[in-house]
């Protein structure tokens, strides 16, 4: 398992450089990584573009309604507390 930030990486989601930090910390494995989740609060950055990278994807609404087009995310949450649990609740 590996977490990846962009912060920590310098590299901005979503380019491909972020996808690839990850796979680097899933020990370069991209199979390991396959079907990861990404957890944001950005539609364009942390849900559309990991949609499109084949991750799923965990939204942190914030209050906020899904209204950015057809790539809805796989999990609607409240706030990182929320999307933690969420992923506890998780079987693998």
């Amino acid at each position: 398992m590996g977490v990846c930030i962009s912060e920590d990486i310098g590299v901005r989601k979503p380019t491909r450089g972020h996808f690839e930090a990850a796979i680097a910390l899933c020990d370069g494995d991209a199979k390991k990584c396959a079907g990861g989740w990404m957890v944001g609060d950005n539609p364009d950055t942390d849900i559309t573009g990991e949609n499109a990278a084949g991750l799923r994807t965990i939204w942190m609404a914030k209050g906020r309604r899904w209204t950015y087009g057809l790539r809805e995310p796989h999990i609607v949450v409240r706030d990182a507390a929320e999307a933690i649990d969420a992923l506890h609740g998780l079987t693998f």
